[in-house]
Order: C-alpha cells, then sequence, then structure tokens
C-alpha cells in the first residue's frame, strides 16, 4: 500500500487504521479468540512469592490475524484479567486473545529460573 507514512496526514493514517479493523471484523465475524494454540503452557512467573506476570505459550494452530503463521511456536504479552469461560481456556492480552486447545500444562516458576537463560543486559 504505502512504502512508509511520511507524506500522511492524520486523517489518511486513521482511514488506514480503519480498513484494517474492517478487514479484521471480516477475517473473525464471529469475535473468536484470534489465535488457537496446542501442545500449551499457561506459566504464572513469581518475584518474591507473588505472581508477577502471567503468558501462554504454544504452537499456533489457526491464527485470524497477520501476526502468526501457523506452526510457529509463540509466547503471548503479560495475560490481563479475563473471567473464566465453563468450557474453554481463553486468556487475552492488551492486543489479542488466545485460546488454548486440548490439552496443555499450567506452571508457576520463580521469574529468576529464566535470569541465566536470558540476556537482560539489552
Amino acid at each position: 500500500m504505502f512504502d512508509d507514512l511520511f507524506d500522511l496526514g492524520d486523517n489518511d493514517i486513521a482511514d488506514l487504521d480503519r480498513a484494517k479493523r474492517e478487514d479484521l471484523r471480516c477475517r473473525n465475524p464471529n469475535n473468536e479468540p484470534e489465535v488457537h494454540l496446542e501442545k500449551w503452557t499457561h506459566a504464572r512467573l513469581l518475584r518474591d512469592g507473588k505472581v508477577v506476570r502471567e503468558v501462554v505459550f504454544g504452537c499456533v494452530v489457526c491464527c485470524l490475524t497477520d501476526d502468526y503463521q501457523v506452526g510457529d511456536i509463540v509466547c503471548s504479552h503479560a495475560i490481563i484479567y479475563t473471567p473464566d469461560y465453563s468450557s474453554r481456556r481463553i486468556y487475552a492480552t492488551q492486543r489479542l486473545r488466545f485460546e488454548c486447545l486440548k490439552n496443555g500444562n499450567e506452571i508457576t516458576v520463580d521469574e529468576s529460573e529464566f535470569e541465566c537463560r536470558f540476556d537482560l543486559d539489552l
């Protein structure tokens, strides 16, 4: 569409955003979760014995947005509070909803367990 947004005004950018939202609505007319995962894990990260963040990660089997492709191994951003669904495992972030299909895992781990695995001095 456009190589850059430098020559566009606020109304042009708003029109692009509106068109993108409309495209996403057409792809998802029933307002289903945008990402479906299998082989998933719901992880609660602890600091000083308190949960500071929750994420879900797993293998993408369906994605209604352009964020991921089928087969990608992904980790969500921080999960925000969502009400429990009686028969479905759905977790929401600020931008996407993840539905976890089939059997998976739930773990609680101290975030210090990851310090040796990640270089956090970015």
